[in-house]
């Protein structure tokens, strides 16, 4: 009975995730690529970072400065989608990240590191609550808990393996790989 039942709700599924499957795929990197693995790579960079910089001082500010800039602007992006075309605050929120990433990247000390962490950060905020907010768009209410735990799933992901790539990358290329876009 249970075996029977599995395989109709996965048979039930099959025309959803077919059509769905590029669209998930691409939301859900993007969901957990950029914001997840930049949260959780850091943390083994933070030693080699703060080295580099000679800012023992910083090292809590690398973390604690994007989460704050990614809480903080959460209730304005959702404003940004109830007001206008989610495409445009989704690709201004990414545009903000990149930059963001790209002056952590750059950054020639531990203040321009942080700056570039805040704007990473609020990039980071709107392209949560912008991908979020397409969930209705993409799938019809009796498939959407599946999209919100596919969403889940991938930021899984890149918190089990953020800290290893992050490991990885600063061991073998450098830390300025991982903040990069």
């Amino acid at each position: 009975m249970g075996r029977q039942l599995y395989v109709q709700i996965l048979t039930s599924l099959l025309p959803f995730l077919k059509t769905w499957a590029l669209k998930t795929c691409l939301m859900s990197r993007n969901l957990a690529d950029p914001q997840n693995l930049q949260i959780t790579e850091l943390i083994s960079t933070k030693p080699v970072i703060s080295d580099e910089f000679n800012s023992l001082g910083d090292i809590g500010w690398y973390s604690s400065v994007y989460f704050m800039a990614m809480s903080i602007p959460q209730l304005l992006f959702g404003k940004l989608n109830a007001r206008y075309p989610i495409r445009w605050t989704y690709s201004t929120a990414m545009v903000c990240f990149m930059v963001g990433s790209a002056v952590c990247g750059a950054a020639p000390n531990s203040p321009a590191f942080i700056v570039g962490r805040a704007l990473a950060g609020m990039g980071s905020s709107g392209l949560l609550v912008a991908t979020l907010s397409l969930v209705p768009f993409l799938a019809p209410p009796t498939k959407t808990p599946i999209l919100i735990g596919l969403f889940a799933a991938t930021m899984g992901v890149g918190d089990a393996c953020g800290p290893l790539l992050g490991g990885v990358f600063t061991q073998n290329v450098s830390w300025r790989w991982i903040v990069s876009p």
